[in-house]
């Protein structure tokens, strides 16, 4: 129960932290915690548009902070091609794949790195 805890207390200072963003049209959070809880397993956003998601990952980077796309619509995964799926199929789900980031969460994690990411973000958005 306490990586559990740690994670949610490093996924509220992620929410927390990036609200001021949202509010300004920078960025889409998750959907804050509910009454059934979570277990703090990942903390992502969407970018507004599929470029600006590229060009923050090498913000990232530069920064020497490791975040993820994270998703790949199973319908455009290999399997899904097999199946005889084709890109095209889901656009809205193709459209959302393409802006979501996920951020670092581990449960060693320390707030101050949490706040070093946030940090980056900020960063990115005050030179856009």
């Amino acid at each position: 129960m306490q990586i559990t805890e740690k994670r949610r207390a490093l996924w509220r200072c992620y929410a927390q932290h990036l609200a001021s963003l949202e509010q300004e049209g920078f960025i889409s959070l998750p959907l804050l915690e509910d009454s059934t809880g979570h277990n703090g397993h990942i903390f992502f956003f969407f970018t507004r548009t599929a470029s600006e998601r590229v060009e923050l990952v090498n913000h990232f980077m530069a920064s020497g902070v490791t975040a993820l796309s994270h998703y790949v619509p199973l319908h455009a995964a290999p399997y899904g091609r097999e199946l005889g799926n084709s890109f095209g199929d889901l656009p809205v789900t193709e459209a959302l794949s393409s802006r979501i980031l996920r951020l670092p969460l581990y449960d060693e994690m320390s707030l101050e790195q949490v706040n070093f990411v946030c940090d980056c973000v900020d960063r990115f958005f005050e030179d856009t």
